[in-house]
């Protein structure tokens, strides 16, 4: 397994945050229905970042075997570990406070797993740039979260 696995994970992190975004901006209103709009698209765009990834390094040696990892199995791991546990959450708590756990979670785990996959990806100024990205959507939350509580 290889790079190209481990960016359909990160498109698949980035859906799960798109999806709960999402969720969340239809319940929502005034300032929190705009955050929430703004933050799935940010995870759109992500997706977007890597699936043209993925068409890169396929394009680049017409399979993605030249970019094969050792340590695939820890990443793929992790992200099912610290991420995917929540797609039993996807009915999303009425109680605002619970969603946004479950959202911080998320992003806490993509970025984990961001700043793990980072060394086996050549092009790393644009997962930093998503990285500090994530890091935002992180920090916004937990503003809205204090405010919450």
């Amino acid at each position: 397994m290889g790079i190209t696995k481990l960016l359909e994970i990160a498109i698949g992190i980035e859906k799960k945050g798109y999806s709960y975004y999402t969720k969340l901006a239809n319940r929502s209103s005034g300032y929190n229905k705009v955050l929430f709009k703004r933050l799935a698209e940010k995870e759109k765009e992500h997706m977007k970042c890597f699936h043209d990834l993925i068409k890169e390094y396929k394009d680049e040696s017409g399979s993605s075997a030249a970019y094969e990892i050792e340590d695939v199995d820890l990443l793929k791991s992790l992200a099912e570990i610290s991420v995917f546990p929540l797609e039993n959450a996807e009915k999303l708590s009425d109680d605002l406070g619970k969603a946004i756990k479950i959202v911080v979670q998320i992003e806490e785990g993509s970025i984990e797993f961001y700043w793990r996959l980072i060394e086996y990806i050549p092009k790393k100024n644009l997962l930093e740039r998503i990285i500090k990205e994530e890091e935002k959507h992180l920090k916004e939350l937990l503003e809205v979260f204090h405010d919450y509580v």
